[in-house]
């Protein structure tokens, strides 16, 4: 079993690279003379590529489902991976062997989904696992993680839970109130903001400016609208 590393950790690589799924589903699942081919295709596949490593091929993992498996694989450039496919021995031998075999049968069904990851345009954040995924490959530097402020967009994130529980205290949480006071104060909200949809100025400034008072947000009051400050000055 692969050692769990305590506490948070991040992986970080030089350069872009590829992420490559791969995959098959199975359709019928009493034609196991037909999918049970296919899926045993996928071992020397692997074997070939961690054999090789100037291929480009850097790491990859194993997902299983009840129809089928996942491939999850990491590789150096986009165009190492398609040379694979199409120069590989072992690839192109399974590939024309489902071609005969399975065909538009429909029986079992394969996919891949490619993506090109450019420098730094990635973010990975694993806690309490063992090396995995992007961190599986080797040369890739682990970086501990010992406080949650280092990660970055996690502040933001505090911030606005704080702001939330200030606002859940504001309306239903406070002394003396009832779970069942914010949903009464929303619908009436809403309700009076249909009420005075004739007039848009008045339709979208009363109940927003209550809502604002009570999480105890300051609202600057808008312009009065024409009908308002249009005032008779004849005696």
């Amino acid at each position: 079993m692969s050692k769990v590393i305590p506490g948070r950790y991040t992986a970080q690589m030089d350069g872009s690279f590829v992420v490559f799924m791969i995959g098959m589903r199975i359709n019928k699942l009493w034609a196991v003379h037909k999918w049970l081919p296919v899926f045993k295709a996928m071992n020397p596949m692997m074997q070939e590529l961690y054999r090789n490593p100037e291929l480009g091929f850097l790491e990859a993992s194993f997902h299983l489902s009840w129809r089928g498996v996942s491939i999850v694989q990491y590789w150096k450039s986009f165009e190492q991976l398609e040379h694979y496919a199409r120069k590989g021995a072992v690839h192109l031998e399974a590939w024309r062997n489902f071609n005969s075999k399975v065909g538009t049968s429909g029986v079992v069904g394969i996919y891949h989904e490619t993506y090109l990851v450019p420098e730094d345009q990635y973010e990975c954040l694993y806690n309490n696992m063992p090396v995995f995924g992007l961190a599986k490959q080797e040369g890739t530097p682990l970086l501990l993680v010992k406080k949650r402020r280092q990660v970055e967009g996690l502040e933001e994130m505090e911030s606005l839970l704080f702001q939330r529980r200030r606002i859940r205290h504001k309306i239903g949480r406070t002394k003396g109130s009832t779970t069942f006071v914010r949903p009464i104060l929303c619908l009436l909200f809403y309700n009076m903001e249909r009420v005075m949809t004739t007039t848009a100025e008045r339709g979208s400034f009363f109940p927003k400016r209550c809502c604002h008072w009570l999480v105890g947000v300051a609202v600057p009051a808008p312009e009065a609208p024409g009908w308002l400050t249009a005032t008779n000055t004849e005696a």
